[in-house]
């Protein structure tokens, strides 16, 4: 719109400078704007506004420039407005969606971090094999060591139980428990043997 004002205003600047009449306006809004003027701005002018004004023109006769130039802004108001409502409408909805979007992002975050601290921590991998693995005498074993110090002690040529497994050492001491009259105190012997042993001897036999 300004564009097409100012074009109008340059050409009855013109016709200022170029008038020897000295009655002929001073200021460019008070100059007759004539047909060759109203064509070259039709030329020179916005497309959308300067359409509309030629046939204005062409209907009411010679207008001053300064009149013309309201009806070309009360023209650029009825057209623009609707748009410029539009546009208003569609950054207030854009600008709404933008305040969801970053809201619900911080609350996601905010559940995430929440989970992420509170969530109690995996036992670790000692742990879990300690209490998967519980000491041989909780289950009901006896150390190998102590089988081995006790069937030495009763006669046993323990070459050939060397690189048996514990069970077979096991199955032995029963067996000579069912021979020995003091089968009933066979565990009290095991631990009187282990008595007189020290831990490096026991660590041999295993």
């Amino acid at each position: 719109m300004e564009q097409g004002i100012r074009c109008l205003r340059e050409l009855a600047v013109l016709e200022i400078i170029f008038s020897e009449d000295e009655r002929f306006p001073k200021s460019p809004d008070d100059v007759q704007c004539t047909s060759q003027m109203w064509l070259r701005f039709a030329r020179l002018g916005p497309e959308m506004y300067s359409r509309y004004l030629a046939t204005l023109q062409w209907r009411e006769g010679e207008d001053k420039v300064g009149i013309l130039v309201n009806k070309l802004r009360i023209y650029e108001d009825t057209v623009t407005a609707p748009f410029h409502t539009h546009v208003s409408s569609v950054e207030t909805r854009l600008a709404e969606q933008v305040r969801s979007l970053i809201e619900e992002g911080h609350q996601k975050l905010k559940r995430n971090l929440r989970k992420k601290f509170t969530t109690s921590p995996e036992p670790t991998r000692v742990s879990a094999i300690r209490s998967r693995y519980l000491p041989a005498r909780e289950r009901g074993y006896t150390p190998r060591g102590n089988l081995w110090s006790f069937l030495r002690e009763h006669g046993e040529d323990m070459r050939k139980w060397d690189g048996k497994p514990t069970s077979s050492l096991a199955t032995q001491l029963r067996k000579l428990k069912r021979h020995l009259p003091q089968g009933a105190h066979l565990e009290s012997t095991l631990l009187q043997s282990l008595r007189h042993r020290t831990p490096d001897s026991i660590g041999r036999m295993i």
